[in-house]
């Protein structure tokens, strides 16, 4: 079984590996600063206001998940 080829979200071109392609997750750096454009005009918004209490726990494993040592999040 293969593993999918990932798209640039902005494009929908394949994406070279992250080994190769210095602008992953996108296909390539021109797309990458489309995307980045794009969030500083924004026209991506997040969907509501990030409530501590509410998305403790959300927030704690992505953290968690971006570092493999939890010491140093806590």
């Amino acid at each position: 079984m293969t593993t999918p080829t990932p798209r640039c979200p902005i494009c929908k071109a394949d994406v070279p590996p992250r080994a190769v392609n210095k602008a992953y997750p996108f296909c390539t750096n021109r797309c990458r600063l489309l995307d980045l454009s794009a969030w500083m005009n924004e026209e991506y918004v997040l969907s509501r206001p990030i409530d501590p209490t509410r998305d403790a726990e959300a927030i704690e494993a992505a953290l968690r998940a971006g570092r493999p040592d939890e010491t140093e999040i806590l």
